[in-house]
């Protein structure tokens, strides 16, 4: 440790790949549980619909960048899930250059099933902890936030 009680890098680099192991093998286990309860859905639309559940629209450009995509490729993103029925184009009636995407009724039911795994999956991560790590946990993720 550091004289400023602050942990050392070489410790938040064990953090950082610890985290990224944990990210890894939930993306895994999602995309399990999705292929299961027959979502037809990659991690990556169900992370785009996700951020569109968001809110009551978006426009491309903010998808983009809440997914780290160039806009080419959400546009690409977008026409797959609207071919799927589970967003739609709403064009702007004051500007008919901006579009918003929207979530469809089909796509609504799909983000609660995708909530309902994303549940299943950080429980399943937390469940093997004792009461007395689960506590350090929740104190760690309290100073996190």
């Amino acid at each position: 440790m550091q004289s400023n009680n602050k942990p050392d890098l070489k410790l938040i680099k064990q953090i950082v790949h610890l985290n990224e192991q944990i990210f890894e093998n939930s993306q895994k286990k999602k995309r399990l549980y999705a292929s299961e309860m027959d979502l037809d859905m990659t991690v990556l639309q169900m992370q785009c619909c996700m951020i569109v559940s968001e809110f009551t629209q978006i426009k491309m450009s903010e998808i983009a960048s809440a997914l780290n995509l160039q806009t080419s490729g959400a546009t690409q993103l977008i026409k797959k899930l609207v071919q799927k029925q589970m967003v739609e184009r709403v064009y702007d009636p004051l500007d008919r250059r901006t579009v918003f995407i929207c979530l469809t009724a089909i796509g609504l039911e799909k983000i609660n099933k995708i909530k309902t795994i994303h549940k299943e999956v950080m429980t399943q991560n937390f469940v093997n902890l004792s009461q007395k790590d689960a506590q350090i946990l929740l104190e760690i993720y309290q100073k996190l936030v």
